[in-house]
């Protein structure tokens, strides 16, 4: 017996059609010119370097130093590797020949998380973090007495860097633990070894020094024989600049230093009108194919492309929603150009899949009912692709455990997570709102005519 429950198929309507505009539009709230957004709308979409709001910001070399076009190369590696330890993975970085500066380019909306002065402040800096014994520093807060005499590691041997912060309490705590390996991690050990059963407690004493200011201040509790020096502090107020020190810090930890200091000098906004036309272009060409694919299966499968029109209108409003994060900051895909091109496979690879499925469909009406063929098609459609998205998800987290040990894996992890996110999104809207919609036509008494749904193709 044909029995479905044909209600689905306009709740299902309904509730796609509202899934696309709360996705494309979102909800805001209007008080004089203070606009809040309440839902994000697609367009305010955490967009990466060459699709949205950008700055750029400069820095100049030291006066009369000769730059060879090694010593370019090395630097832009190693700015690049801090911009990425930073978590920033698409900023572009470049050298200026005619006015002999360096220039950063990243993305910067009203979603992003970093701080400029990081980069503006930090980047360009050598980068020597050292280990010295005890914390006494002159007027000017540079090492004196036996702190400037002796130091026990450097970056040279920094091998990692840790670092959270806890504020649970009334004060923050920056936990913070820096790995040192090779001749530091050796005089460590011994320096360690003789002081901790010192009588003088000042003995202990050891500071964190960055770039020639001290960062804190500790002392020694226990022999240090894996290298592993606690580098944290307690502050009892918000203080950027001693976290920033710590963010500077891990950055360095994975770059190396600078063969000298390069100047901040100038942040440019480059947020021009037209700066997003590659995302927004992006958004209406996904729009344009899914409106191609419906129009196109309405007119070789007929009803069939009815529910295709439907489950294109669930894929774009469910595209929405997962590019911006809709009700929460804290969601939302940073869309970079690795993601869009996942964007683009995935709208191609959900359109040849329900294709296929309605020429089976098509196909199967030469021997059963429409319903029953319906029924078979889409079951065994849904499936294949269940098994397609587990496989997709398994080598997804198959990769994403690598790249943890290999950081050049980062690109192909994000173009098949966002595949596979995008794909997922593909089953529940085009596949299983076609079934819903075709199975809820097919079920009616006056909707069984094969010829309604393709059928006897040649």
């Amino acid at each position: 017996m044909n029995k479905y429950p044909r209600f689905l198929a306009l709740a299902v309507t309904v509730f796609f059609a509202l899934l696309m505009v709360f996705g494309i539009f979102g909800i805001h709230t209007e008080y004089g010119d203070i606009k809040t957004s309440i839902a994000y709308g697609v367009e305010e979409s955490s967009t990466g370097t060459g699709l949205g709001g950008e700055l750029m910001v400069t820095y100049l070399c030291p006066g009369g130093s000769e730059i060879s076009d090694s010593d370019i190369r090395a630097i832009c590696s190693i700015l690049e590797k801090r911009l990425e330890a930073y978590g920033m993975r698409d900023s572009r970085v470049y050298f200026d020949e005619e006015l002999k500066i360096f220039a950063v380019e990243a993305s910067y909306t009203g979603r992003s998380t970093y701080n400029p002065n990081i980069l503006y402040q930090y980047l360009g800096h050598i980068g020597k973090v050292e280990i010295r014994a005890g914390n006494e520093k002159d007027d000017d807060g540079h090492p004196a007495g036996i702190t400037a005499e002796k130091v026990l590691a450097s970056s040279e041997d920094m091998k990692k860097v840790t670092f959270s912060i806890d504020d649970s309490s009334s004060s923050t705590r920056y936990l913070c633990d820096i790995t040192f390996s090779g001749d530091s991690k050796k005089t460590l050990r011994e320096h360690t070894e003789s002081v901790i059963n010192s009588e003088t407690s000042s003995d202990k004493y050891y500071s964190i020094w960055l770039d020639g200011e001290m960062v804190t201040s500790r002392a020694f509790n226990s022999v240090i024989k894996d290298g592993v020096v606690p580098s944290g502090t307690i502050v009892t107020s918000s203080s950027s600049d001693v976290l920033n020190d710590y963010i500077a810090i891990r950055m360095y930890s994975e770059s190396g230093m600078l063969p000298f200091q390069l100047t901040g000098a100038y942040v440019y906004n480059l947020s021009e009108p037209d700066n997003g036309t590659l995302f927004t272009g992006a958004l209406f060409i996904l729009l344009a194919v899914a409106a191609a694919v419906s129009a196109l299966c309405f007119i070789r499968y007929g009803f069939g492309g009815i529910g295709v029109a439907v489950g294109m209108v669930g894929f774009c409003g469910a595209i929405c929603i997962i590019l911006s994060g809709s009700l929460s900051t804290d969601f939302g895909m940073y869309v970079s150009k690795n993601v869009l091109y996942s964007l683009i496979a995935s709208v191609a690879a959900v359109s040849l899949m329900i294709v296929s499925v309605l020429s089976r469909f098509s196909s199967e009406l030469r021997r059963l009912t429409a319903f029953r063929a319906a029924k078979d098609v889409f079951s065994a459609a849904e499936k294949r692709g269940a098994f397609a998205l587990i496989a997709l998800a398994v080598v997804t987290i198959a990769l994403r455990l690598l790249y943890g040990a290999f950081r050049f894996l980062y690109p192909p992890y994000e173009v098949l997570m966002a595949f596979t996110v995008f794909c997922a999104a593909g089953y529940v809207t085009v596949l299983l709102g076609t079934a819903c919609v075709v199975k809820s036509f097919a079920s009616a008494k006056k909707l069984t005519n094969e010829k309604l749904y393709g059928g006897f193709a040649k």
